[in-house]
This record gives C-alpha cells, sequence and structure tokens, in this order.
C-alpha cells in the first residue's frame, strides 16, 4: 500500500505536500492566521531560522519509501529495532541504518534497555505529519 502513493506521486511534489503540512502546521500552532484561505498572503509564517532548518532536515529525512515505511509502523508507539524488522520486512543493516539517519536528523528519539533499542517519533509536529499522511495515503 505504501509503495502505491509513493510510486504514483514524485519524490518532489511529495516533499512540497509534506511541507505545506507542517508549514501549516507550524503555523497554526504559533497563532498565524490563516488570511491565505481568504485570497490574501500571509503576512506571518515561520520566522525562526531554527524552526525552518528542523522542518527542512525532517522532511528531508523521511523523504524516502523506507524511512516512510518506517514511521507508518512506528506510529504514536515505541518499537523495538527487531520488530521494525520483522515489520517493515528487510535487513537489520538496512534498518539500521535508515534509522540512524532519522536519528540524526531529530525524526527518531530512542531508548536502550540492556540489549534492546527501542525507537519512537520524537517530535510530536512529526507525529502529526505521519497521522496526516496515513489518513491521507494509506488505504485499507
Amino acid at each position: 500500500m505504501l509503495g502505491f502513493w509513493c510510486g504514483r506521486i514524485s519524490k518532489y511534489k511529495w516533499l512540497l505536500i509534506c511541507t505545506v503540512y507542517i508549514l501549516a502546521d507550524f503555523a497554526a500552532s504559533h497563532g498565524v492566521a490563516y488570511e491565505i484561505m481568504e485570497g490574501k498572503m500571509p503576512t506571518k509564517l515561520i520566522d525562526r531560522d531554527e524552526d525552518i532548518l528542523q522542518a527542512s532536515l525532517a522532511i528531508k529525512a523521511i523523504a524516502h519509501p523506507l524511512r516512510l515505511k518506517i514511521l507508518c509502523v512506528l506510529g504514536s508507539k515505541e518499537i523495538s529495532v527487531q520488530d521494525i524488522v520483522t515489520d517493515v520486512g528487510t535487513t537489520q543493516s538496512n534498518i539500521s541504518q535508515h534509522l540512524a539517519i532519522l536519528r540524526d536528523n531529530g525524526v527518531l528519539s530512542t531508548r536502550k534497555d540492556a540489549n534492546w533499542v527501542y525507537y519512537r517519533i520524537g517530535d510530536p509536529r512529526t507525529l502529526k505529519l505521519v497521522e496526516m499522511m496515513r489518513d491521507l495515503f494509506c488505504t485499507g
């Protein structure tokens, strides 16, 4: 099901869609009026460079079909690496590489318990983005 919409929407269109959703959510959470709905250009969007950087890093990190599938598997849960491997259906080495990219870009948080590492989506804005994408693109 994930491959269906990933194959039909180009990577760049998908990035644009994600960017719009992240920026709209960020704007709403910071009290920015949606003047654009009334045909006006917004007077304020994201004004902090740190927020723009974080949004762009998150979007870039999740703009890969396997990483998006990992995020869809995680959802709002905390899952071990081995369970992610089982649910996603690829090798542990491949999953670990993609988890590292997501973690290094601030998308995922980890918790270690003895020899087990558990991952979860660390930023509530990213979680909301993943939930919106699930609602929009995942059928059945």
